[in-house]
């Protein structure tokens, strides 16, 4: 029997919502005679979270060397001398780890194929002619294949002169199983009966839910609830999160009774906040919560914040999500709007629930095996 062509992902770590794909995508290339191996490492001591230890035939930990250069910090991965025997490595792109620029001076020698796996750029970076996002641009085309977050990342890579072709999109998404089922069971109770338990009598509840920090536009929120209830006496506010802005949230929901602060909270039983919500409101950056907001059924409404997440990308406008004027009387009036048209959200609602399907775990592992089958092909 010939042996199995051997595929490596080199990872700085692997944080806890890595290990379902992974592990998914393991089972699925080896179904095709592809055979997945995973070399990762730990994070810098004191770092918090640190990351996890697989216990897995398809994982090696191999211990990272933290330095640094100057004010950057570098990390070399010394699992890349165990690359021997790979026809496809797959590396991060960032400009910290040396080992990218290791294999990308050897792929000019050895029969092995680099793929970059990332967003392109930086989204959050307030300079993107620094000189990190430079080295960065520069560097995209010296690989093989990339394997783009979403749609957004592969139009900047498109942009920067890589070939159309050489693309995956794999539809960046986590391990949303748990938060289904949770949404499903939640589906059993009315959303006004489900409100109420949470302490909302108003009709008309909104959710927030994500890190309470300054780039989710927390102040935005707050003046934007209050022209809302100006309008809606019964709309209601749910917050949930924590993070620098936390004391803000707590002095408006001390001050208001129709604002509601639950705290943190990551586990699947924040499903029931989104259902009992008409609406998700994010004024700021928008990342993974897109993908909760379609699990559960909970439209989300944003503005043209210029540092959103590549996730932004599979917001589609008036179909499962709203993007509302940037400022926060025109924020307050579209939300408003809404909360008043039945139908529209009815319509906004089944989009979600469609674009959950698109936009589920399955689809990326698929999307990323699929993407490795054409790369091995392609050489």
């Amino acid at each position: 029997m010939r042996p199995a062509t051997l595929v490596t992902l080199l990872l700085r770590i692997v944080p806890h919502y890595r290990v379902a794909f992974l592990d998914s995508l393991a089972r699925r290339l080896n179904a095709v005679g592809l055979e997945l191996q995973v070399l990762y490492g730990q994070e810098r001591k004191g770092t918090q979270p640190p990351g996890v230890k697989l216990d897995a035939p398809w994982a090696r930990c191999v211990p990272n060397i933290y330095g640094r250069l100057g004010s950057l910090e570098v990390v070399w991965q010394q699992g890349v001398r165990a690359l021997d025997g790979s026809r496809l490595v797959v590396v991060e792109q960032a400009n910290r780890l040396l080992a990218n620029y290791v294999l990308q001076l050897r792929r000019r020698t050895q029969p092995f194929q680099l793929a970059y796996w990332g967003h392109g750029y930086n989204m959050q970076s307030r300079n993107p002619a620094n000189l990190s996002e430079r080295v960065k641009r520069r560097l995209l085309c010296e690989v093989d294949w990339w394997f783009a977050y979403t749609e957004l990342s592969r139009s900047y890579i498109l942009n920067a002169g890589f070939a159309a072709e050489r693309i995956t999109v794999v539809n960046n998404t986590v391990d949303s199983q748990a938060l289904a089922e949770a949404a499903r069971h939640c589906a059993q109770q009315q959303p006004r009966e489900l409100a109420r338990k949470l302490g909302c009598a108003g009709t008309n509840v909104a959710l927030f839910c994500g890190t309470l920090h300054e780039d989710k536009r927390i102040d935005f929120l707050l003046q934007a609830a209050r022209q809302i209830r100006r309008e809606l006496p019964d709309f209601e506010l749910l917050i949930v999160g924590d993070g620098p802005e936390r004391r803000s949230v707590e002095r408006a929901a001390s001050e208001f009774p129709w604002i509601h602060y639950a705290g943190p909270d990551t586990s699947a039983a924040r499903a029931r906040y989104f259902h009992a919500a008409k609406l998700l409101l994010m004024p700021g950056l928008v990342g993974l919560v897109i993908v909760d907001s379609f699990l559960c059924g909970c439209p989300l409404v944003t503005t043209k914040f210029p540092f959103h997440s590549p996730e932004i990308a599979y917001l589609e406008p008036d179909h499962n999500g709203v993007i509302a004027p940037a400022d926060v009387h025109g924020y307050a009036q579209a939300v408003t709007a809404l909360m008043r048209n039945d139908v529209q959200l009815a319509r906004l609602r089944r989009g979600c629930l469609h674009s959950a399907q698109k936009y589920s775990l399955q689809s990326m592992v698929e999307n990323f095996a699929v993407g490795v089958e054409e790369c091995l092909l392609a050489v």
